[in-house]
């Protein structure tokens, strides 16, 4: 059995950067995260990211996590980037993070008041409501959490892992493994079996991701991500759910750029990283052709 990061022989579907107009028979995903919109900067990029993403034709907006720690600011950029048919949301830990005084706690967060700001804002919560389709591609989604409650230890990177109330157990990448369960169940149950499978995470989701995070020169601790995997989509191939792993594993939180046919990752990033990641591509998002190859 072939193992998520691995590239299909067999590849049913054909992932590409998108140049032109919107080939037939192609899904064009808009792929973008870490727009920390916090920072004044970012926030008065939103307008022009908006209006590229839609002078595109991009069909899906995938959003991967930290967007703002504060809620107003993650409402507004959900609001400005709700520009295509479709729109995909999971959380990353700044969207989770209860950094202000009297802020709202990262469980209340996850469970009631990000799904509530996507449905008003005609987002699909992706935790909570994937898989989410759109014509030939359907999208799972969960944040990857790095509690270490999958592998052992957790990370040691500092804040990176924290979630407020801490939780006793440190059971939250057991939650995400159990939720990516569940949305694999719903798929099946809905019998899209020719469709495309985009995984959507904001932590590292695959050894082939950590190691393409890795050639860009950001270090990547071990974690849950392959674990979540093994525990959630594993088995889904091999009682036959579905029919193998991920056609593209889509991820935030490292603040590289690189897309590689079957992995992705495109943040705008912090003010000071705008150089750097410009090395990577200019845009500040990467807009990816998902086509159907003929059989």
């Amino acid at each position: 059995m072939s193992k998520p990061h691995e590239p299909r022989r067999d590849a049913r579907f054909e992932i590409r950067l998108a140049r032109g107009p919107v080939p037939d028979v192609a899904v064009r995903i808009a792929v973008l995260s870490d727009v920390h919109v916090h920072h004044r900067e970012n926030y008065d990029r939103l307008p022009v990211l908006a209006a590229q993403i839609h002078d595109l034709g991009c069909d899906v907006v995938v959003l991967a996590g930290d967007v703002s720690h504060r809620l107003e600011e993650v409402n507004v950029c959900l609001e400005r980037l709700a520009v295509a048919r479709e729109h995909v949301f999971v959380p990353g830990n700044h969207d989770l993070w209860p950094v202000d005084e009297g802020s709202p706690g990262s469980r209340e967060r996850h469970e009631h008041l990000l799904p509530t700001l996507c449905r008003e804002r005609g987002w699909k919560y992706l935790p909570h409501e994937g898989p989410a389709r759109f014509g030939f591609a359907t999208f799972f989604g969960v944040t990857a959490w790095p509690d270490g409650s999958l592998v052992g230890a957790a990370l040691e990177e500092a804040g990176t892992c924290e979630w407020e109330p801490r939780e006793p157990d440190s059971s939250l990448a057991m939650e995400d493994a159990d939720r990516l369960r569940a949305e694999l169940g719903r798929y099946q149950a809905h019998q899209n079996q020719d469709d495309a499978l985009v995984l959507v995470t904001h932590f590292v989701a695959s050894e082939r991701s950590k190691g393409l995070v890795e050639q860009k020169g950001k270090a990547v601790g071990s974690n849950d991500g392959q674990a979540l995997l093994e525990r959630a989509w594993l088995p889904a191939v091999a009682d036959g759910s579905i029919h193998g792993p991920p056609d593209l594993v889509i991820h935030g939180h490292k603040h590289t750029r690189y897309f590689a046919g079957d992995a992705a990752c495109w943040a705008l990033g912090y003010p000071w990283q705008a150089a750097a990641l410009a090395s990577s591509g200019d845009s500040h998002f990467a807009a990816l052709d998902l086509i159907r190859v003929a059989s």
